[in-house]
């Protein structure tokens, strides 16, 4: 029971310690726990239905059993929201790749081009109005790790991404000095997949997302 009570409380004291919101990833720990009292509860009622208070055993088993059937199916329903989300969000990445692709070999008469790459800002998957951004699913590969502080911190995401889903390698080594010039260029450019977001200067390969601007808030729920 002791190690019961710490897995449920280990989120919230997690999230006392850090004074942020609650970290998704603690709450793996969770499910496990629900799991284990929902066994614990019912054989506990089970016992009680079977000895002298068969009348209310009985009813608080039924109650008990129809909370268990009501959890199942609320986070059947989340994983399922959470599932479909990042589906689509990973159908979105691929097209946009794919569009990529085209634009950087356009840009050098059909091949893809030899020189270090900076993305400049972000984009998001455009999901329905039903799904969600949580900590880990429905955020786009164009924008993890950007932010205004570093807004080409999305460079290295999109060139794995990029390399695992056609098998390309899209250099990612630019210099700092290199990426300073690229953010200055960006702003004068087209966002993404419009023409002019792809500029090839002497040094490096400039593509601009979006301006530098603040990332849309994680839906917490």
């Amino acid at each position: 029971m002791l190690g019961l009570a710490g897995l449920v409380l280990a989120p919230l004291l997690l999230t006392a310690y850090m004074g942020e919101m609650i970290v998704t990833r603690s709450q793996f720990a969770l499910p496990v726990a629900g799991a284990f009292l929902g066994m614990y509860v019912t054989e506990r009622l089970a016992e009680l239905w079977n000895g002298r208070d068969r009348g209310t055993g009985y009813w608080l088993l039924l109650v008990c059993r129809l909370c268990i059937c009501l959890v199942i199916a609320v986070q059947t329903g989340y994983d399922l929201r959470l599932a479909v989300t990042d589906e689509i969000r990973c159908r979105e990445d691929e097209q946009k790749t794919r569009q990529l692709l085209e634009r950087l070999a356009g840009a050098d008469g059909g091949e893809l081009l030899q020189l270090p790459v900076v993305f400049v800002g972000y984009q998001e998957a455009d999901l329905p109005e039903w799904c969600r951004r949580t900590e880990m699913y429905g955020w786009s590969f164009y924008g993890w790790d950007y932010s205004m502080e570093n807004p080409t911190g999305a460079t290295h995401r999109i060139c794995g991404f990029v390399q695992a889903y056609t098998g390309n390698v899209l250099r990612e080594d630019a210099t700092e000095e290199q990426k300073r010039h690229a953010v200055e260029l960006a702003g004068q450019m087209k966002d993404f997949p419009e023409e002019g977001s792809v500029l090839v200067t002497e040094d490096c390969v400039v593509v601009r997302l979006s301006e530098v601007k603040e990332q849309m808030p994680t839906d917490w729920w």
